[in-house]
């Protein structure tokens, strides 16, 4: 959990480095096509993997996919 979310904050300082030069004509290349592939999958995945993530429901491990996919859709899904 906690390289992933190493990684995470790795590639949300990427984003905020790339996003920004969208607005300019900046050539591609295979670099940046490749950081740009790897971010969206990371981000991709991390939502996936936030749908099945068990929660705390009155003192309870709740690990129900329904009720994981659920509680997530009402709480993060929007932020996320």
């Amino acid at each position: 959990y906690f390289l992933w979310s190493i990684v995470g904050a790795l590639f949300m300082l990427v984003d905020l480095l790339l996003i920004p030069m969208l607005a300019f004509e900046i050539p591609d290349t295979t670099e940046l096509l490749a950081l740009s592939l790897a971010s969206t999958v990371y981000w991709s995945v991390d939502l996936l993997i936030s749908f099945v993530v068990g929660y705390d429901s009155a003192g309870l491990l709740e690990m129900r996919v329904t009720k994981l996919m659920r509680h997530y859709a009402k709480t993060w899904l929007l932020p996320d």
